[in-house]
């Protein structure tokens, strides 16, 4: 079992004990996708938290792992804590005080409330629990946002605090995510409240934080105003990784396509399409649309009748508005129309085209400096303890795995 502890005080046999963990790892890594999610859905409690404690532990150090062998260990965590319900024991949470009855908001498969953490207040998100009888689906999701969540570290990202259960429901039935609170609400809320506010600086933020995560190799696949979030100082952050995936070594078949009016069309006529970094770019140009018009893309149309206008019609937002889009700059227009390439997704603009583009123009910035001195953020950084890691049991897991790959080549 892994608990809390103090470092281990024989510090000669541990990292020899790592560095063998550390390669039979790698060896397991070369067997892909396949061997890892018959793995996830064959180790128990106790040996998925010792794993995962242990890959995150590698994750977190990273001078032990390349960058691709760094993303199939994320792709790794996310696949055992969706099967398990299982997370890194670094990332438990205790202090935190919430009202689950004070709803702040609600959509999609999630709950959000304002809780306290050590006498600071921060925002706590739950799943909607008693939706259906099973509601593994919506578990698993959540459980794949904090694995991916707990290791991003960027100004335009949403700071992670920690994972959550309320003393009353210790059980896996209830999981919440502790963030940094955001007084200002969404993006969308924030731009119907203050009408006036530095819009391009805004989307200067986002495309920060998505260019961020593109260069990590990570899709956000659900970027929209709803799950962008605005600071104190009237920076916006992203957040919301439940549909988030890694583009790595690990290939990925099936999707989970965002809110329809922000996805790329090529989503919808490519059967078994995968979100990538392009359909990013296209939710991207309508998060732009919608900060700049004041409204969502495609306003007013149903489901059916946005899937026939992006897959036969090929009618971008700016088509399919009765707004005058001349209230958005030229330089800007001329953007959005590239972010929505129908015929050719890949000649879209990279996260880096943008970010570029946004600097040549030289917005001036009056907000206070983005700096991150939450309380809460640090309390939760000074709470995190070292976890022990039993690198015996560590080795005797990778190990069983280990002989059922020969085994199978040998049979």
């Amino acid at each position: 079992m892994v608990k809390h502890l103090e470092p281990a005080a024989d510090t000669n046999t541990q990292p020899q004990e790592h560095q063998a963990n550390l390669h039979l790892l790698r060896e397991l890594l070369l067997q892909g996708k396949p061997f890892w999610k018959s793995f996830s859905s064959k180790v128990n409690e106790e040996e998925a938290q010792t794993i995962i404690d242990f890959l995150s532990k590698v994750l977190n150090e990273r001078h032990d792992v390349n960058t691709d062998e760094a993303k199939q260990i994320l792709s790794v965590i996310r696949m055992v804590a969706t099967s398990t319900l299982v997370y890194p024991t670094s990332c438990k949470l205790d202090g935190v005080v919430c009202d689950l009855t004070r709803l702040l908001t609600s959509g999609g498969y999630e709950d959000i409330f304002q809780g306290k953490y050590q006498g600071h207040a921060v925002c706590v998100k739950s799943v909607h629990l008693y939706v259906t009888r099973d509601n593994t689906s919506n578990l698993q999701a959540q459980a794949k946002e904090f694995a991916l969540w707990a290791h991003l570290s960027h100004p335009n990202i949403l700071p992670f605090l920690g994972v959550y259960t309320p003393p009353k429901l210790r059980s896996p039935e209830l999981i919440c995510i502790v963030s940094q609170y955001t007084p200002n609400g969404d993006l969308s809320t924030y731009l119907r409240e203050v009408p006036d506010c530095p819009k391009l600086l805004l989307l200067f933020d986002v495309v920060s934080g998505l260019k961020y995560l593109h260069e990590n190799d990570i899709i956000h696949a659900d970027l929209k105003a709803a799950n962008v979030v605005v600071s104190e100082t009237g920076h916006a952050m992203i957040c919301d990784f439940g549909i988030s995936r890694i583009r790595s070594g690990f290939t990925t078949n099936a999707i989970s396509m965002g809110t329809m009016s922000w996805t790329a069309p090529e989503l919808f006529r490519i059967d078994d399409s995968k979100p990538t970094e392009k359909s990013d770019i296209w939710s991207f140009g309508c998060l732009c649309y919608e900060v700049m018009m004041g409204e969502p893309p495609y306003n007013g149309y149903s489901d059916y009748q946005l899937v026939a206008i992006l897959v036969s019609h090929k009618r971008n937002p700016f088509d399919s508005s009765d707004l005058n889009i001349d209230q958005i700059d030229p330089w800007l227009r001329l953007l959005l129309l590239k972010c929505w390439d129908f015929d050719e997704p890949s000649s879209r603009p990279t996260c880096k085209d943008i970010y570029e583009q946004f600097q040549k123009m030289d917005i001036q910035d009056n907000r206070s400096p983005l700096i991150n001195d939450d309380p809460a953020l640090k309390e939760a950084k000074r709470a995190k303890v070292g976890v022990e890691i039993n690198h015996g049991q560590v080795y005797s897991i990778l190990q069983k795995a280990s002989r059922c790959i020969l085994f199978h080549i040998t049979t």
